[in-house]
């Protein structure tokens, strides 16, 4: 189910507060169905780069949100508007190479709408992003939680973040939160 202020491009004014809950309880919930079906749980955390620096900062922003949601179609996908430039995504059931695929993805529809930051009075350049990833497969008996990802799909964010933006940072699961 994609949530809240993704159904429709008309609907981005929903409380943020309420979305990132919806999202959260949902992730939750998939977490729980990865563990009884042995399947994985993935979470994106997605910045706008050099977000300071975009004009008409909200409407950049519906678009990148309504363009990722064109790019979601399944019921068990979940979006929203996580802070002012950073947009949360949660799905199940993708390996760790379809997780990449799919971050690469995210990046090249953006890229795509030729959406326009500016660097100074006469110059600007297209907006680009930051994705930080984790797919994750939890056990019953499992030392690894929920917070684990998301600490570390925040971390990888910042990561790809701080290594020049336009780029997606990720490291095998396993190795990762063990």
């Amino acid at each position: 189910m994609i949530l809240s202020v993704m159904t429709q491009p008309e609907n981005f004014t929903q409380d943020a507060l309420t979305s990132q809950a919806n999202v959260l309880e949902a992730l939750l919930k998939q977490w729980h169905e990865a563990i009884e079906h042995e399947s994985s749980v993935s979470v994106f955390l997605i910045k706008i780069d050099a977000y300071e620096e975009i004009e008409k900062k909200a409407a950049c922003t519906r678009k990148i949100l309504h363009k990722i949601n064109q790019l979601l179609n399944r019921q068990d996908d979940h979006l929203c508007h996580f802070n002012r430039n950073m947009i949360m995504f949660i799905t199940s059931e993708l390996s760790y190479r379809q997780a990449c695929q799919f971050a690469e993805r995210i990046q090249a529809s953006i890229v795509s709408l030729g959406l326009q930051q500016q660097i100074n009075q006469t110059a600007s350049a297209g907006i680009t992003l930051s994705i930080g990833h984790v797919t994750y497969s939890p056990q019953r008996e499992d030392t690894v939680g929920i917070l684990d990802i998301l600490s570390a799909a925040v971390r990888y964010c910042q990561e790809a973040s701080k290594a020049g933006g336009n780029r997606c940072q990720t490291r095998l699961h396993t190795t990762v939160l063990r």
